[in-house]
């Protein structure tokens, strides 16, 4: 019987220098990742796993990506490969078509702004944007069915006073795109070092995600990644998608008696560390 859902580490650099990853410090950096260890790994999932996750640092720099890739089309042809990129190396057509010789393909990508200026203010590298934009311009050209595009937007303080002008730019500009994803940033690795010029509360969010309501319907499937029920409107819950590993999630102590926990993702470990517990809620009775 397949297992569920492996996250599988490709790589541990990155081309980027997101001031928000939140990519941990510690050990992952000196684990070995090249085709014999990555292909060794993989050999022992065959015949039991259903999903892969393929994470780095940024996997598609690896030298040994396309020869890893490879086996996975041939040894584990029906696994399902969701792979978490910056999409700069799909700005080349060989190697976007390459990739989607996979039978089962998720590419993830996150934008970081609707411009050359709001997108590398986050990813500190010049020509990322153009980069990153031609990828997803490649993959809805060569992406086949049964694959998919998921674009991804972290909502952090850099971009809080625009993240619907990115919204509004993937609409316009990546229409075939099957999933759009607004994240709430995890505060741990580079995010917690930078957190004077990421970290954002929820309060200072608000409830009604101005201008979001307006804009969701023009999106195939939309969803909303790490926000507790209590911190937004009823009216986005249906959004709302549970993803963190649970090693990472606190209930504050008065989420014991809402009558949602059981529905709610809860909230990121660092969050807490950092802001405390003081803006969640239990909820005693039904939303009406």
């Amino acid at each position: 019987m397949p297992i569920g859902n492996i996250d599988f580490c490709f790589w541990n650099e990155c081309n980027n220098h997101c001031l928000m990853c939140s990519n941990p410090n510690d050990s992952w950096r000196q684990a070995t990742y090249d085709y014999n260890n990555l292909v060794s790994r993989l050999k022992d999932l065959k015949g039991k796993v259903g999903s892969i996750t393929v994470t780095g640092g940024e996997p598609t720099i690896n030298p040994d990506f396309a020869r890893v890739f490879d086996f996975i089309k041939n040894k584990l042809p029906e696994a399902r490969v969701s792979l978490l990129t910056n999409g700069r190396r799909f700005y080349y057509a060989d190697f976007t078509k390459k990739c989607c010789q996979l039978k089962h393909l998720s590419l993830v990508i996150t934008l970081h702004g609707y411009n050359e200026q709001t997108h590398e203010r986050v990813t500190l590298v010049k020509g990322s944007f153009n980069q990153t934009c031609r990828g997803l311009d490649n993959i809805l050209k060569y992406k086949r069915p049964g694959q998919a595009l998921e674009i991804r937007v972290v909502i952090t303080k850099i971009n809080l006073s625009f993240y619907t002008k990115i919204l509004s730019f993937i609409k316009e500009n990546y229409p075939g795109a099957d999933r759009i994803v607004l994240l709430f940033l995890e505060i741990e690795g580079a995010a917690q070092e930078n957190i004077s010029k990421v970290g954002l509360t929820y309060s200072k969010l608000g409830k009604s995600l101005p201008g979001l309501s307006s804009i969701i319907p023009a999106f195939r499937e939309f969803r909303l990644y790490h926000f507790p029920l209590c911190v937004i409107n009823k009216s986005f819950w249906k959004y709302v998608w549970a993803t963190l590993p649970e090693q990472e999630i606190i209930f504050p102590s008065g989420c014991k008696k809402c009558i949602y926990k059981t529905s709610c993702p809860g909230v990121h470990k660092g969050y807490i560390e950092n802001y405390g517990d003081r803006e969640f809620r239990a909820f005693l009775k039904r939303v009406g």
